[in-house]
């Protein structure tokens, strides 16, 4: 019995000197010149998150932003064999909105996230038109409507609306995402795609310059000239506004 006691007390003071060592290094951390550092720098790098905007209406939504948390003690952990404070090496804890895309994927994505001057090309697919983009080094998705239009090295949007298409070209994605007015939208609900709805077309004489700013889809018709695709990108720069693939224009995190 005294062996068990002994034992029991041994052990107590074992966990009672973790305790302490623990107590005493927090101590010393958050007295310390880096902790302070970080500390200062989550009033300036902190962000609340924002709301998703929702308009049951016309059954369409605006994605929301997370919020974002500097995670003090694992960015001091990164930090302290450095010894000075490196805003590259902050961690930070992730906070989802009331309001999210990812809990109302059966609404049309209208716009992406406004917070940055992005938008995002959508074309029809036109062989003229994706050389000049990539000699432009310009980002865009292509809508594919079938498996054997498939080329690696593009971007897709699943446009299919037979069964069969929908779902072999489900396989090549790397992103669920669908195109209202292409794709089988009931399948898309099925499958939990993301469910793009373009507000802005060009085609081959229509242009609408004055409606595009941060978050827009831009849907290119596969008539429309190379001279007004060229007229599209000279006003994107001179808007100062960055196409982006899709999946990055509706990332909320």
């Amino acid at each position: 019995m005294k062996k068990i006691f002994s034992l029991i007390g041994g052990f107590a003071i074992i966990l009672l000197s973790f305790y302490l060592t623990d107590k005493v290094s927090f101590m010393i951390i958050n007295k310390s010149y880096l902790m302070k550092e970080i500390e200062t720098a989550s009033s300036m790098y902190n962000e609340q998150p924002s709301n998703a905007i929702i308009d049951n209406d016309n059954n369409s939504i605006i994605p929301g932003k997370y919020g974002k948390i500097i995670n003090e003690y694992d960015s001091y952990n990164k930090m302290k064999d450095f010894k000075v404070f490196n805003q590259n090496f902050l961690v930070y804890d992730y906070i989802k909105p009331s309001k999210s895309l990812e809990d109302n994927k059966d609404k049309y994505i209208i716009s992406g996230n406004k917070s940055n001057r992005n938008v995002s090309i959508i074309l029809e697919y036109n062989e003229e038109l994706i050389n000049f983009l990539n000699s432009e080094n310009i980002k865009y998705n292509v809508i594919l409507e079938k498996e054997d239009e498939y080329k690696k090295d593009l971007s897709y949007i699943n446009g299919a609306y037979n069964q069969e298409d929908f779902y072999k070209i489900n396989k090549l994605l790397k992103t669920p995402l669908c195109i209202k007015q292409y794709s089988n939208i009931l399948l898309c609900l099925k499958e939990n795609y993301y469910i793009i709805s373009p507000q802005i077309v060009i085609y081959k004489d229509y242009l609408s310059f004055k409606k595009i700013n941060n978050g827009s889809f831009i849907l290119v018709k596969n008539n429309t000239s190379l001279e007004n695709m060229n007229l599209l990108i000279k006003d994107l720069r001179y808007k100062n506004l960055e196409p982006v693939y899709v999946s990055t224009l509706i990332k909320e995190k």
